[in-house]
């Protein structure tokens, strides 16, 4: 009876995989909830470290043993103000990820550029806000000058530059500094005057002032660095708001200018550095680009987790970066706070964690939707424990997390308390559809489905079920939606309580009614791991009547309406199956270990043109009970708050590559 038991509530406790559509991008808060910076417990992977007060527009720079950041903005885009400016001087161990502040300026900074010159590092211009918080933008571009000796720990200043500038980058060559690219603003945005020159100056030479430096481009935002004993400028924007990828390359020895290959991808706000004897840029979209000395194009050498620009990079030995700060785009949702490690030779499959705490009540078994950069969670139940279904075990809370800045935010509650809904993201709207809560009087399965609107953070009556069901397979296809099997309960029914619903439902829209196709499942099938790709639904492991695990697997031709059996891994109960390409990824869920059940900790993958399975890596680095998988991006991302404390766990998954990935 116990083996019976443990079937059951194991079953419960877990729905089907999450399935993703689109990932529209979630509008600014519409409601008054508070944001909450979650305090991160842990970070591992490729996430080394989180910024104390993350920021954009920041000087950077770097020795063997820390990263420099200075000034910055963390306040609304394109909203400046005194108040939202950094004053912060800070360092970040390149060995622990600590970080520490050295010094304060005596007002905030942004848009500056910095650069190591032996001991010390050097700051040079950037915009000051000349107004506060709710008045006009007046922003004014420094003409100062400063380096800080990182062994003396004191300030020093320099020669001024010859007019205020900002938006541009500095880079190192010999004891020569070298400053390029931005503008000159003085506090009148229609007055703005982009620079054409490159700026000089020998930290060798005590007499030494500026040397001007004509050059045939105008462009700010870019990124700059010295390789191979040469200056490169790279991408930026123009006075005509144009964004270019344009590669130049000065030569201080010979006064040549020329040009390399563009950067590919949007090159506004862009960071380059030199890695070892390959120059490395990352751009808007996340893409990581590399070039060597001959190439005649860059190659791409992979994505960043989070894509981020008006950030810093900075090199770590010759085969590694670190990219710190930065944003996505021009929202309010917040800085990217993760600081995340990248190396230049990689070995996939990679795992990067990150554990933060969380005001979520609920431990497992949410209706999840990912949308844009926002990951939402409704109701779910309380308890760590598989058995607790009474009423106060359930929960309506609604929260979103955005995951570049670990922001948490409650947003509207689920009209029921309710868990374990199958949910599908459609566009603008998440419909999550079913589920198991309490009717008053027992703990049953559920018919109704309700629409989330991203925009307007509310939720409305979607289409309903038949009858009830829970832990079915849910999809799409060709705008109508579609429910697999799963299970209705009701322990009203007494013996008749487990109903295995074989039947197949299809609504031709969010406005239409479901119909029960002619055909069925071949047999009985609740909490197994689903998905679409293509024109089929692929149907892995689940479990049937009397408790028994089902070892067989399907797919289901939309167009024919039929099933075939396909090659099955070893049988599993509550498995996710993600489309990931032209293959099919399998995580999570629990496999036989002797009359037992063992959370899986293996990630495999499906290629439907062989009917084969892989295993790419045979043990994920946690426990992943109640895990949920989605994909983000050219990632997975795993998801899990059953903890005794209230903690969210995100760990992001880079695959090597199985297979072709859609086009972008």
């Amino acid at each position: 009876m116990r083996f019976r038991t443990s079937f059951f509530l194991m079953t419960l406790a877990s729905g089907c995989g999450v399935t993703q559509t689109a990932t529209p991008e979630a509008p600014k808060s519409p409601h008054a909830s508070p944001v909450i910076e979650s305090r991160v417990v842990a970070a591992s992977g490729d996430f080394v470290s989180t910024m104390t007060t993350p920021v954009t527009s920041f000087g950077a720079a770097w020795d063997e043993r820390y990263a420099y950041v200075l000034g910055g903005y963390f306040g609304e885009p394109h909203s400046y103000s005194a108040e939202g400016q950094s004053r912060a001087f800070s360092r970040m161990s390149l060995e622990t990820g600590e970080w520490e502040v050295l010094s304060e300026m005596p007002h905030g900074l942004q848009g500056l550029a910095m650069t190591r010159v032996g001991t010390k590092v050097c700051a040079f211009g950037g915009n000051e806000a000349k107004n506060a918080a709710g008045e006009p933008t007046r922003m004014v571009s420094s003409q100062e000058a400063w380096c800080y000796d990182t062994e003396a720990r004191a300030w020093s200043k320099l020669p001024s530059l010859p007019a205020g500038r900002s938006s541009h980058e500095a880079a190192t060559i010999g004891s020569t500094v070298y400053v390029a690219g931005g503008w000159r603003l003085d506090g009148d945005p229609s007055t703005a005057e982009f620079h054409r020159d490159i700026l000089a100056l020998d930290l060798d030479d005590p007499g030494a002032t500026w040397r001007s430096i004509e050059v045939p481009f105008q462009r700010r935002a870019v990124g700059v660095t010295a390789f191979d004993g040469k200056l490169v400028v790279a991408g930026g924007i123009e006075p005509s708001n144009q964004i270019s990828s344009r590669v130049d390359v000065y030569d201080p020895a010979t006064g040549e200018l020329i040009q390399l290959p563009d950067i590919p991808g949007d090159a506004f706000g862009v960071s380059i550095v030199t890695v070892g004897d390959m120059l490395v840029g990352t751009t808007r979209d996340g893409a990581v680009h590399g070039l060597r000395a001959g190439d005649t194009a860059w190659r791409k050498l992979g994505t960043l987790t989070f894509p981020r620009f008006f950030h810093q990079l900075v090199p770590v030995g010759d085969d590694a970066l670190l990219a710190i700060g930065g944003i996505s785009g021009m929202h309010t949702f917040g800085r990217t706070r993760i600081v995340e490690r990248f190396e230049l030779s990689r070995e996939l499959p990679r795992v990067s964690i990150v554990t933060v705490e969380t005001p979520f009540s609920a431990k497992n078994r949410q209706g999840y939707f990912l949308a844009g950069e926002h990951l939402y969670l409704f109701g779910g139940n309380v308890s760590l424990e598989q058995h607790d279904f009474e009423p106060h075990h359930f929960t309506d809370e609604g929260w979103r997390v955005h995951l570049p800045s670990l922001r948490v935010e409650r947003v509207a509650s689920y009209p029921e308390r309710r868990q374990t809904m199958s949910t599908l993201v459609l566009g603008d709207v998440g419909l999550a559809l079913g589920g198991f809560g309490h009717d008053g009087t027992a703990a049953v399965s559920h018919v109704e489905g309700f629409l989330y609107d991203f925009a307007a953070n509310e939720f409305r009556e979607g289409p309903s079920l038949p009858g009830s069901r829970t832990q079915f397979g849910l999809t799409t296809h060709e705008g109508a939606l579609y429910v697999f099997g799963g299970l209705s309960y009701d322990p009203a029914r007494g013996d008749a309580a487990f109903d295995h619903v074989r039947t197949i439902l299809r609504a031709a829209s969010l406005d239409a009614e479901f119909e029960t196709l002619e055909v069925t499942l071949p047999g009985s099938r609740r909490a197994f791991a689903g998905a679409k790709l293509g024109r089929r639904y692929y149907l892995v492991g689940g479990m049937k009547e009397n408790f028994q695990l089902v070892d067989d697997c399907l797919a289901f031709d939309f167009e024919q309406e039929t099933f075939e059996s396909i090659a099955c891994p070893a049988a599993r109960l509550s498995g996710e199956l993600l489309p990931f390409g032209d293959r099919l990824v399998l995580v999570g869920g629990a496999v036989r270990k002797g009359d037992d059940l063992e959370d899986s900790r293996a990630i495999e993958v499906y290629d439907p043109s062989t009917d084969t399975w892989t295993t790419i890596l045979d043990e994920l680095p946690f426990e992943t009970k109640h895990m949920r998988a989605l994909v983000a991006g050219d990632r997975l991302l795993l998801v899990s708050t059953h903890f005794e404390e209230p903690r969210l766990r995100l760990a992001f998954v880079e695959l090597p590559k199985i297979g072709a990935m859609p086009a972008e």
